[in-house]
């Protein structure tokens, strides 16, 4: 594997707890989730993963910030908050695999 597996896999599993505690809303746990994968980079996640992966940097990119998560629709952000949990999967899954 040429990414980072452990940095990743340890970025999304912290996470996907934020996603998974508290009574705040789903906006907030995904502002939560979104500052733990704000350092990654699109190189540490798996190439099928990085143009999908929400919250990930990009060059030129304007990103997320905290206001856009408070206007965004419940939908909108359970739909990102799925897409934090299947990256998770991915990862894990591949986590699990020796390298060849």
């Amino acid at each position: 594997m040429s990414y980072r597996t452990h940095t990743t896999w340890e970025r999304l599993y912290k996470a996907v707890r934020c996603l998974a505690r508290g009574t705040d809303s789903i906006q907030k746990r995904l502002y939560y989730a979104s500052l733990e994968l704000a350092p990654l980079q699109a190189e540490e996640f798996p190439e099928e993963l990085r143009d999908s992966i929400p919250f990930v940097y990009r060059p030129n990119s304007d990103g997320f910030t905290e206001e856009s998560f408070t206007n965004m629709t419940v939908d909108v952000a359970c739909k990102l908050a799925e897409e934090i949990v299947d990256a998770y999967d991915t990862v894990a899954r591949d986590y699990c695999v020796p390298d060849k």
